[in-house]
């Protein structure tokens, strides 16, 4: 592939992700979330009662950012943490209701920003598109290894 076409890959990528996270980063912003702190209750919703190491290998994030993130969505009123009987130095880490109300509706920006991306293409080329975008990311991901 000439270059020009690899560079227009990556261009094209990287604007998809720009337009993503700003997407996010408006809808959120009622809520006092960014597109980086929105993941956190997406996991935690999903692994009710994890750890804040649970939480930073599943985010494979840096475990200051991790602790100074939950402490933020402690203290807004989302996540709430308690003392594990087992060991009274780890936490359990859960949703509080108000975290569960902004959970629903946060959960929707990925398929709500999807459907109005690929608004412009028919379902067949939605298809290939999805298809082609596997086929790459298994590759690359054979490639590194993971």
């Amino acid at each position: 592939m000439p270059e020009n076409n690899t560079a227009s890959v990556a261009r094209h990528i990287g604007l998809l992700s720009k337009h993503f996270r700003h997407h996010c980063d408006v809808a959120l912003e009622p809520f006092g979330l960014t597109n980086g702190s929105y993941f956190y209750l997406i996991y935690v919703n999903y692994h009710p009662g994890c750890s804040l190491v649970d939480l930073r290998e599943g985010l494979q994030a840096d475990k200051a950012l991790v602790t100074r993130m939950v402490n933020r969505l402690c203290e807004i009123g989302y996540i709430s943490k308690s003392r594990r009987s087992e060991d009274g130095r780890s936490y359990s880490l859960n949703l509080t209701e108000e975290g569960h109300r902004v959970f629903n509706y946060v959960r929707e920006l990925p398929s709500a920003w999807s459907k109005q991306t690929l608004a412009p293409l028919g379902e067949e080329e939605r298809q290939t598109l999805m298809h082609l975008l596997e086929k790459v990311y298994t590759g690359m991901c054979v490639g590194d290894g993971a």
